[in-house]
């Protein structure tokens, strides 16, 4: 109740700005936004869940709402306690670099926070500065080794620094805090894929397949592993088998898997196949995503300029048609 009353005198709407921070911490965006929206909706003075809000429409790419929701926690920033007043302050500056004295504000006068250490770490490493994030990244990790934020971007790190080792290590005790995570489990499986330890990763699999409970898609999860060690046609054969429970994935990587044997007739076929099915469910993001690998496919492997600028020309009247309802923020 003393936090509520620093933040929101509406017991509610702090429930809902509590929820969206799980979610959010959990990368679960969709449902962290829909939660701080509900938050908003009934103190819309909220400084904290308009903070919230313009960070994960940030964190999604959309800056026109995330603008809008800052305005408004600036607006009501007195109603926040000292250190979240450096965190809005930092958010409503548009150039990122320009946050970091903030940022290092926050850890100065709070040495154990966590989230500042991994806003450092975050735009070094998107500013393609990742042995400089490492440190900050690995801070904000050994602060709270179950923080999502965290563990999702120092893996990213030590994979574009080749430190394999480390993000094998990463991952298993990664999984060994969220045991029951698809998401976790795949991670671990990646990290063998990425080391190039293909009898690893075959023969963790092989276990995952035999058990009566399977996080995963066992039949993707094979035929990544058979595409990432070259192995094409015992790839073809797993994704064909994995794309009734997992459409979207399987069919892109069959199509990465024809490029790969620069198969045209074959890529033409799954891309056909993909575009049919997303047109017929109205999925026009998947649409779009798979026109654009299309348009990128033909152009780079397949010589064929002519074909890919047909494909920029409907991508362009998708995003000029209103009924669909398309913005460049689903596809980024």
């Amino acid at each position: 109740r003393e936090i509520a009353s620093l933040t929101t005198k509406n017991l509610e709407a702090y429930r809902f700005y509590d929820l969206g921070q799980k979610s959010m911490y959990s990368l679960k965006w969709e449902e962290a936004k829909e939660n701080f929206h509900k938050a908003i909706d009934l103190d819309s003075t909220f400084a904290m869940a308009n903070y919230q809000l313009a960070y994960a429409y940030q964190w999604n790419f959309n800056n026109v709402k995330a603008e809008k929701y800052i305005r408004q926690a600036v607006k009501f920033i007195e109603s926040v306690p000292d250190k979240e007043r450096l965190y809005i302050r930092a958010q409503s500056i548009k150039d990122f670099t320009s946050r970091i004295p903030l940022y290092e504000e926050i850890i100065d006068k709070y040495p154990n926070e966590k989230l500042a250490y991994f806003e450092l770490g975050d735009m070094l490493f998107h500013s393609y500065q990742t042995d400089k994030s490492l440190s900050y990244l690995e801070k904000s990790y050994q602060l709270d080794p179950s923080f999502e934020l965290a563990i999702e971007h120092l893996g990213w790190a030590y994979l574009s620094q080749d430190e394999h080792e480390k993000n094998i290590e990463l991952t298993l005790k990664s999984e060994s805090i969220y045991p029951n995570s698809k998401r976790y489990k795949m991670d671990v499986l990646n990290a063998y894929l990425f080391a190039g330890k293909f009898d690893e990763f075959f023969a963790q699999m092989r276990v995952i397949e035999d058990q009566e409970v399977q996080l995963i898609n066992t039949d993707l999860a094979f035929g990544n592993g058979y595409y990432v060690s070259g192995d094409y046609q015992n790839a073809e054969k797993r994704l064909l088998k994995a794309k009734n429970k997992d459409f979207y994935a399987s069919m892109l990587q069959l199509q990465y898997t024809s490029i790969m044997r620069a198969d045209l007739d074959s890529f033409i076929k799954y891309s056909d196949e993909a575009l049919m099915k997303y047109a017929k469910d109205g999925h026009y993001s998947n649409y779009v995503k798979t026109l654009i690998n299309r348009s990128l496919a033909l152009v780079m492997v397949f010589d064929d300029k002519l074909g890919a600028a047909k494909i920029l020309s409907e991508i362009e009247s998708l995003f000029q048609d209103p009924s669909k309802k398309m913005t460049f923020n689903e596809v980024a």
